[in-house]
């Protein structure tokens, strides 16, 4: 019988140290951030990361680390920015009373000359794969900018909600029914080719993903008793002009707010529910009670290339400032190339093997997760635990001694929530 006194060094390479890591949510408003307004109508993110948030007083930028402010004051015609596009030259495009156009260096603004009203309270602002912009003026107009003219080019017969496109086709949804608009014709592709019927919605939301597949957000009003009703939620997937698909949803009496994606994944703001996330496979909801969000009303999503979904309500509704909510915990600055932090997890075979009396073992995280590393011997007897804790995602390294063990095979698992691999080594003494 002997005593086993193993000594453990772990040490994490040089590359891993990408981020600052919060907890699963921060809040900033005006109170700890320079935001001007806790008054939020949109946010976006660029291809570089950076967050773009639309307030009552002015637009802010942040980059992770450093906020930067426009208003009157640096270049805005308005402080009431509305809403937000990027084209394929990186120029930051909003609407603040007119169009304006931010280059890195200077704003630029367009207008109609003879009719100053083209684009005030206009929204929803998008740009095709040609460049050309479109938003919508008034609720009811689809409007569009070629950098020289703007042009009108249909008014529905109901209010607006949202327009997305995909390549050149320009989709609308308004209250009730969603159309293509393409080549000067619009196209009513409100009708199911799977019933031969018409998709009765009162739409909340639509939002097109990498694919081409629309995905419509809305609600049935349903009556309950003689004298009251409530809503029912329902998500649908359009692919094509009339090939739709229903995605249940285990919410009841509300209504959607807003959808956006993270990869496969589909995340919903629910009116009193809070934030839900939808794989093919789960569903989860996360909120004031069990996630401190500051508000069950979840009007405004949007993801960044961390993974952390920046939040807040519709102006309608509250005025809470913005929420990052990141279920595997909250990344806000990167210190190298986040294009290095890797993909999935995997448990490298230790080096040296053989191995006397020391040798390393290497794993990878692709997501902040609880991590244990174990090492038994060939009759499944735990010699060891090298590793039971939290990690951020990134590449370590695992210093594993054997001075007091017997010549033999072993053998060491690496194991998380979402994976377990068992690899063997040989220690030869």
């Amino acid at each position: 019988m002997y005593r086993l006194i193993v000594v453990i060094f772990i040490t994490v390479s040089p590359w891993i140290i990408y981020s600052q890591q919060f907890g699963r949510i921060k809040h900033f408003n005006t109170s700890n951030s320079l935001i001007q307004s806790n008054t939020i109508f949109c946010i976006e993110v660029d291809s570089s990361n950076n967050k773009w948030i639309g307030t009552d007083k002015g637009l802010a930028k942040y980059d992770g680390m450093t906020w930067t402010i426009f208003n009157i004051g640096n270049g805005l015609l308005s402080n009431k920015v509305t809403s937000i596009a990027f084209d394929k030259n990186n120029n930051v495009w909003i609407i603040d009373s007119v169009l304006s156009k931010y280059d890195g260096k200077i704003w630029k603004h367009y207008y109609e000359q003879n009719n100053l009203g083209e684009p005030v309270n206009s929204k929803h602002l998008i740009i095709d794969s040609i460049g050309i912009k479109w938003f919508v003026k008034d609720n009811y107009k689809l409007v569009s900018f070629n950098d020289i003219v703007f042009t009108t080019h249909l008014t529905t017969p109901s209010f607006i909600k949202t327009i997305g496109c995909f390549g050149n086709q320009i989709w609308i949804a308004d209250i009730l029914q969603v159309y293509k608009y393409s080549n000067g014709e619009l196209t009513d592709c409100s009708y199911d080719k799977n019933t031969n019927k018409k998709i009765i919605l009162n739409i909340d939301d639509m939002k097109i993903d990498a694919k081409g597949n629309k995905w419509i957000l809305g609600n049935y009003y349903l009556t309950v008793g003689n004298d009251s009703w409530t809503y029912e939620l329902h998500l649908f997937q359009l692919k094509g002009d009339n090939d739709y698909s229903e995605i249940k949803l285990p919410v009841k009496d509300t209504y959607g707010l807003n959808i956006d994606f993270e990869n496969e994944t589909k995340w919903i703001g629910v009116l009193h529910y809070g934030l839900v996330k939808l794989t093919n496979t789960n569903c989860y909801l996360y909120n004031h009670t069990n996630d401190s969000l500051l508000t069950n009303v979840v009007g405004i999503i949007a993801v960044d290339k961390k993974r952390n979904k920046w939040i807040s309500a519709t102006s309608d509704w509250h005025n809470m400032g913005v929420s990052v909510f990141n279920e595997n915990g909250v990344i806000l600055t990167s210190l190298k190339n986040e294009d290095n932090l890797p993909s999935l997890y995997s448990l490298e075979q230790n080096y040296p093997n053989p191995f006397n009396p020391f040798t390393k073992i290497s794993f990878t995280i692709p997501k902040f997760s609880h991590v244990t590393l174990k090492v038994f011997d060939v009759l499944g007897k735990e010699i060891s635990t090298l590793v039971d804790k939290g990690y951020i995602a990134g590449k370590y390294e695992v210093e594993f001694h054997g001075n007091n063990l017997s010549s033999g095979i072993y053998f060491y698992t690496l194991r998380t929530d979402d994976y377990k691999e068992t690899k063997k080594l040989l220690l030869i003494k």
